[in-house]
């Protein structure tokens, strides 16, 4: 059995970003923080936690931020990614900001971050090749935002 390192503690969290409350699952926080489900143990509330935490001190846990801003652990595991598609409900992760500035994608409109902004796919891109921005994604402003696959995680 692979040693545990992880504590998963799914739930609500009003994003400072925007202002709604969401739902971030046991695998969404997986993926945001990049770790693999045989590193954690899924928790479901306060007794649970206090329960773990009396016998194991030195995991770590994984909680939904107000502030979307999840501090990565690894690589994402392969089998949490899902192909995402028109329609679908999705969170922008901390770090398409300063990657969307650094490749020339930035239009000041968009204000200082849109790390942990939520949206809904719009248009998808995925079939041109060499294209950086793979989904249209409208999180609220006056117009889509275009967004690589990488950067965005359903909800």
């Amino acid at each position: 059995m692979k040693t545990k390192k992880y504590i998963v503690w799914p739930g609500y969290v009003t994003s400072k970003l925007d202002g709604d409350r969401h739902y971030i699952s046991a695998s969404q926080l997986m993926h945001l923080h990049g770790v693999q489900i045989s590193e954690c143990v899924i928790i479901r509330g306060h007794e649970d936690h206090y329960k773990l935490r009396r016998i194991h001190k030195d995991l770590i846990d994984l909680s939904p931020r107000e502030d979307g801003k999840y501090k990565s652990y690894g690589q994402p595991p392969e089998q949490i990614a899902k192909k995402m598609k028109y329609g679908d409900r999705v969170i922008i992760k901390h770090g398409a900001t300063a990657w969307m500035r650094e490749h020339g994608y930035w239009i000041d409109g968009m204000g200082d971050s849109i790390d942990g902004f939520t949206g809904k796919i719009t248009k998808d891109y995925t079939y041109l090749a060499g294209n950086d921005t793979h989904y249209a994604v409208d999180i609220g402003l006056d117009f889509e935002v275009g967004i690589n696959p990488k950067w965005l995680l359903a909800l």
